[in-house]
């Protein structure tokens, strides 16, 4: 069976803001109590990871069929599932859930890490990033299928059961090892300056289910019907490709020239000064003489 939901987990009674919605499903990420505001870059939801920050992911469901989700942060699997029962047929029938912690799990005993955004470590560069160019890291494509950077909750079918036995919830134990380093020039093109990492450990315990009781089960086949996907990447990639508004940590891009003291620093200033740049001549009149196209400026280093 999933894991207990409390009989007092109800749905919001605040209804919504028309974010990061697939279908009947929502999901929304906090920081510090706060929601983290949404940036639509190239199709894909993104917020900003604040290092040092612990987060949490809220999930709603408004729908009256019955689910399970599972929580992935970077391609691990970072939680059991859940039970969705959107027809109350069950024993605690629960439409939201709230992802807190990496959990670890045996025989009723449960440790909960704190989601957390931390400091990317960095590495010698494997020379196979964009070129060092402040535009090439600006522009270059970006590889949205990459599982770094991204909080992924998976759907799956589900169907009431009935458990004959007195039952205790499913152990599970998540990959708690620090994010792989980076060159800085690949951190710096994907936004990757914080990762998902693993903050204040508490203990607990899980409660048992009792024979009779039912929950949200398995369906055949255990299909996956659909993925609600976040990425999180850093305030200078959001300052560049998302809502400069929205970017709450801006302390990298604020820096005077004369305060840059490392190759991080040095590339982003560069880049800074390029879009500023850019975005001042798109605000200018574009003067068509004789027929003849707009120029074009190139701000590359090519």
């Amino acid at each position: 069976p999933t894991a207990l939901q409390s009989p007092s987990s109800k749905p919001s009674s605040s209804i919504l803001c028309l974010n990061m919605r697939v279908g009947k499903w929502q999901l929304r990420a906090f920081c510090g109590g706060k929601e983290l505001p949404e940036h639509d870059i190239e199709g894909h939801t993104c917020v900003e990871a604040m290092p040092g920050c612990a987060f949490i992911l809220k999930v709603n469901y408004y729908g009256s069929e019955m689910h399970q989700i599972e929580l992935w942060v970077d391609g691990k699997a970072a939680t059991t599932r859940r039970g969705i029962d959107g027809a109350g047929a069950t024993t605690f029938p629960c439409t939201e859930v709230t992802f807190d912690g990496w959990e670890k799990s045996q025989d009723g005993n449960m440790i909960k890490s704190q989601l957390l955004f931390e400091e990317t470590s960095t590495a010698d560069s494997t020379g196979d990033e964009c070129s060092s160019s402040g535009s090439g890291l600006a522009t270059c494509a970006l590889d949205w299928t990459q599982t770094r950077g991204t909080i992924c909750v998976r759907v799956h079918g589900g169907q009431r059961q009935v458990l004959q036995n007195d039952t205790m919830p499913m152990s599970h134990n998540p990959d708690l090892r620090k994010a792989e380093a980076m060159s800085e020039k690949a951190m710096i093109k994907g936004g990757h300056s914080a990762s998902a990492g693993v903050g204040v450990r508490t203990f607990t315990s899980t409660r048992m289910w009792r024979a009779g009781e039912s929950c949200v089960g398995k369906v055949p086949g255990d299909t996956l019907e659909t993925e609600l996907k976040i990425f999180f990447r850093d305030s200078f990639f959001l300052h560049l490709r998302g809502e400069a508004n929205k970017v709450s940590s801006l302390s990298s891009l604020q820096r005077e020239d004369d305060a840059i003291n490392s190759s991080c620093d040095q590339v982003r200033a560069y880049v800074r000064r390029v879009v500023e740049t850019e975005k001042r001549l798109a605000k200018r009149t574009k003067v068509n003489l004789c027929g003849q196209s707009p120029a074009v400026i190139d701000l590359t280093d090519d």
